[in-house]
């Protein structure tokens, strides 16, 4: 069943016919997928990676097309606030269509793990943006937040310039929350290249 369920959204994303069987059709773009994206391999293990466009221009419009474009809305699984003014309550995030399932099953995995409680000490609920369409600071090409396909998390303690290891979500009590968006295949800078350690994608950089 998780298997078919998994093909099912693989197909639904990549604009397949959604039968959750593996046919000639989904083999196709999934190898398509694999010879763009090779997995990446974090020192302990290999993490399939292979799920997302890898980070250039040419992939990210080929793969999730015009940047902001194919938006869509989707209900948080937990209170979340505007890290920048806390009184706002977000009841939803836009976001890239085609992420939008896995970022709320990421988001749904935290909520069982961590109590309201441990969400709130943690700066999990702390919505630091998605969709921004804009060009990445100091460069000339666009940003992952211009298709709707990155969210940044607690941004005041895990700061750009930040090392993983100085950053809030470094910490073990974080451990789990990084990795509900690991197993959707979502990229930590913070964890993978030690920056920007609010800002998880859907695409490996």
């Amino acid at each position: 069943p998780k298997t078919k369920a998994a093909l099912t959204r693989y197909q639904t994303m990549n604009g397949l016919t959604a039968s959750g069987a593996l046919g000639a059709a989904t083999i196709a773009e999934f190898e398509s997928d694999l010879k763009a994206n090779p997995a990446v391999d974090t020192g302990d293990e290999v993490v399939p990676y292979t799920f997302w466009s890898k980070e250039t221009t040419e992939n990210l419009l080929r793969y999730y097309g015009p940047v902001g474009e194919n938006q869509v809305k989707i209900d948080t699984p937990y209170r979340m606030v505007l890290a920048w003014d806390t009184d706002t309550v977000l009841n939803k995030i836009t976001c890239h269509k085609k992420v939008a399932d896995s970022l709320y099953t990421a988001l749904e995995n935290v909520s069982y793990l961590y109590s309201e409680a441990d969400i709130i000490k943690h700066g999990f609920h702390l919505f630091g943006g998605s969709l921004n369409v804009r060009k990445i600071r100091g460069g000339n090409r666009w940003s992952t937040h211009s298709w709707g396909i990155a969210i940044d998390i607690d941004p005041a303690r895990n700061g750009l310039h930040a090392s993983w290891d100085e950053a809030y979500l470094g910490k073990p009590e974080c451990r789990d929350f990084v990795d509900c968006f690991k197993q959707e295949g979502w990229y930590s800078l913070g964890l993978e290249k030690d920056y920007d350690a609010m800002h998880f994608q859907a695409s490996v950089s």
